[in-house]
């Protein structure tokens, strides 16, 4: 996991097809995190994705292995913001 300034927002936003916005605070930090759920979190117990995401502190995920649980994991953990195309999860919108 590693800590993104004033990149990881514009480039998602960018792929999905959304504008930046148009004020980024310089002081604001976004922690990203890379988790593959193997199977859509199915072999593995998913009430374990949700706690190992939770307590992450991560912002945004990325998700590997979904397998179209992509918005369930989002809901899983309380999240607004999900892409089945993107297989990003994230906190904010």
């Amino acid at each position: 996991m590693r800590r993104l300034k004033h990149l990881v927002l514009p480039v998602l936003a960018a792929a999905a097809g959304l504008a930046a916005p148009a004020a980024a605070h310089a002081q604001d930090d976004v922690t990203v995190m890379t988790f593959n759920v193997r199977l859509g979190g199915e072999v593995v117990d998913f009430g374990k994705v949700r706690e190992v995401i939770r307590s992450s502190g991560a912002d945004i995920v990325g998700l590997q292995e979904a397998e179209g649980n992509t918005r369930r994991i989002a809901r899983s953990v309380g999240w607004p913001y999900w892409s089945d195309r993107l297989h990003v999860v994230s906190a904010t919108r």
